[in-house]
């Protein structure tokens, strides 16, 4: 079973641009752990928890992008000097992209 799994993670290859394509089909929604733990540093890690939620629930229900109603929340904007771009999202992945490319490459 182990070798099989060798030969099959031998063959991987990384697609950053297909990457991409799948961390902008949530919306921005992959980022909510990512800006609620920051968040969290400023007023609590449940209130952050509650906040994102509730911002995410929105998100996914009124079809509109994670990031731009996290701006337009003055429950973010107050502690995070909020704008679309101060925010981890699906548009600039990079670190999680730099974070899988450093992993397969060690393989």
């Amino acid at each position: 079973m182990l070798s099989r799994l060798v030969e099959v993670l031998r063959g991987l290859r990384l697609d950053p641009a297909r990457m991409r394509q799948n961390l902008d089909l949530g919306g921005g929604l992959i980022m909510a752990e990512a800006v609620m733990l920051n968040l969290g540093k400023t007023i609590g890690r449940q209130h952050a928890h509650d906040v994102v939620y509730d911002t995410a629930q929105a998100a996914f229900v009124e079809g509109k992008s994670f990031g731009s109603l996290l701006a337009a929340d003055q429950r973010v904007s107050a502690h995070l000097n909020a704008s679309p771009a101060k925010f981890p999202t699906p548009s600039c992945p990079s670190p999680i992209l730099r974070q899988w490319s450093t992993i397969a490459k060690q393989q």
